[in-house]
């Protein structure tokens, strides 16, 4: 049986909704920015990229 979890849904229908305001043809960047901003708006807690530090045992 498949779950359709209410999160996955309202993430979908963001970023549905932020493809047909600012169409095609953007850098990713400004996809990013206009999808944090309407996930937030949608009552989901939401942020952009964030850098962590990695290191290898060398």
């Amino acid at each position: 049986m498949f779950y359709r979890s209410s999160v996955a849904e309202r993430v979908i229908g963001c970023a549905i909704e932020v493809h047909r305001a600012v169409g095609p043809g953007l850098m990713e960047s400004a996809y990013q920015a206009c999808l944090t901003q309407e996930l937030r708006i949608a009552g989901l807690d939401a942020s952009r990229e964030e850098d962590y530090g990695f290191f290898l045992g060398r």
